[in-house]
């Protein structure tokens, strides 16, 4: 299959491909995506996010800042890194765990439980939402918005 390109959906996104990158922007409602072999990036979406990729990368950014609004992500990823850019002033609740990779923060993050180069389990914030990241064979990095 190919690319899948979407920008600018005034509801919401559910995307399954198989050999296929998504690339997908401005998302009013939540974004679904299952693919392999390939990447994905979303920017800008509203609501819950989803994503399940086999044998690539997932990038997220533009994800709703401190108005009271957040909604759920939940990123998987195999041979690939995962990359989630966050804005100033949110709050989620981080579990995200690797195997043969490594998890490296730049928000300030408050562990509960122990914490290795492979699994975190901490706070953002007032930990308002839920950030779960899973990963094998591939590095896990939570980026401060610019």
């Amino acid at each position: 299959m190919g690319r899948v390109e979407a920008a600018g959906v005034e509801g919401s996104l559910t995307v399954e491909s198989s050999n296929g990158a998504v690339k997908a922007s401005a998302i009013r409602g939540g974004a679904q995506v299952r693919t392999s072999f390939a990447s994905v990036s979303l920017d800008g979406v509203g609501s819950r996010i989803d994503v399940d990729n086999q044998n690539g990368a997932v990038e997220v950014r533009g994800l709703p800042s401190a108005d009271g609004q957040c909604a759920p992500v939940t990123l998987k990823s195999t041979f690939g890194p995962i990359r989630v850019t966050l804005p100033e002033g949110v709050g989620y609740t981080v579990d995200a765990r690797t195997s043969f990779g490594k998890i490296k923060s730049e928000m300030p993050l408050s562990i509960s439980g122990s914490m290795s180069s492979d699994a975190m389990t901490g706070k953002i914030g007032d930990g308002k939402c839920a950030l779960t990241l899973a990963d094998s064979n591939g590095n896990i990095e939570l980026l401060r918005a610019k």
